[in-house]
């Protein structure tokens, strides 16, 4: 559904249809639905309304730029750079993610721990005034996380979207660019929203398939872990329940799982002054 651009023409109100952006005016009529020229706009509006419009058009374009920041001090518009800029108005050097001081080599604060570093100064100065000052409520970082739960960034432009419903090809308003909300990335023709769904399946797949190999060989180091070495041959054997005494089927030797030894005669081996016939593994105890 189109949203309505109130716009103010001498005294009365227009209302211009509006497909969710400034950029793209049309004409109000179902019927017609072209582009309404500048030169009509300015007629409509005015002089000053006109200017505020190209201010409007001016600052969605910004927005729509991924590689457009603004200074977390002064607000100014800043080319960025990878991941930091520097404003051209005040030289504050920043990080385009966090919006803090640029931060070479460490991580960025997620928004929960910005937020309690903004109550911590904010309390710190408030103190200094004598204020108590307003504490950051434990809903207010939780509504910070269901919001960063519940949207996918625009890969093209950062902005946050979140889907009511539909299917997973998202069309950004903010820079009319279209991109996958399963993954985030953005959409071309090797990369649609059911191939995207076909790759994510193949994905599920194969961590089902890497999750029981996984556990298969943690499963076998651990039996492993609980055999004993033939002294002969090295073959991994157990034991039959407590019984120390085991046969070794690859080199067909007799052994004890204590000490390891070959048993020739286990009346000589085991007993009081021996090692003793039936013991429980540490590992099972």
């Amino acid at each position: 559904m189109p949203s309505l651009l109130l716009l103010e023409v001498h005294g009365d109100i227009l209302k211009v249809a509006c497909q969710g952006s400034v950029l793209k005016l049309v004409c109000p009529d179902d019927k017609c639905g072209c582009s309404i020229p500048p030169k009509l706009l300015k007629k409509l509006l005015g002089d000053a309304g006109f200017e505020r419009w190209e201010r409007l058009v001016f600052q969605k374009t910004l927005d729509s730029r991924a590689d457009v920041a603004y200074c977390p001090r002064c607000e100014t518009a800043c080319l960025a750079d990878e991941d930091s800029a520097q404003c051209s108005n005040c030289l504050f050097t920043f990080c385009v993610r966090c919006r803090n001081r640029r931060h070479v080599g460490e991580r960025c604060m997620t928004p929960e721990e910005k937020l309690i570093s903004v109550q911590e100064r904010e309390k710190a100065r408030n103190l200094s005034k004598g204020n108590a000052g307003r504490k950051v409520s434990a809903s207010d970082i939780f509504s910070i996380k269901e919001i960063l739960r519940s949207s996918v960034m625009c890969p093209h432009c950062g902005f946050a979207i979140s889907r009511v419903s539909g299917c997973d090809q998202m069309l950004c308003r903010n820079c009319e660019k279209s991109f996958c909300y399963a993954c985030g990335k953005p959409s071309s023709q090797g990369h649609t929203s059911e191939q995207c769904k076909i790759d994510r399946e193949k994905l599920r797949v194969k961590v089902e398939v890497n999750d029981v190999v996984r556990n298969m060989q943690k499963e076998l180091k651990l039996a492993l872990s609980r055999a004993h070495l033939c002294p002969g041959c090295r073959q991994p054997n157990f034991k039959v329940g407590n019984n120390n005494h085991i046969f070794c089927e690859t080199c067909r030797v007799h052994y004890c799982a204590p000490c390891h030894t070959v048993v020739r005669k286990s009346t000589e081996h085991y007993g009081p002054q021996g090692c003793k016939q039936h013991t429980v593994d540490p590992d099972f105890v």
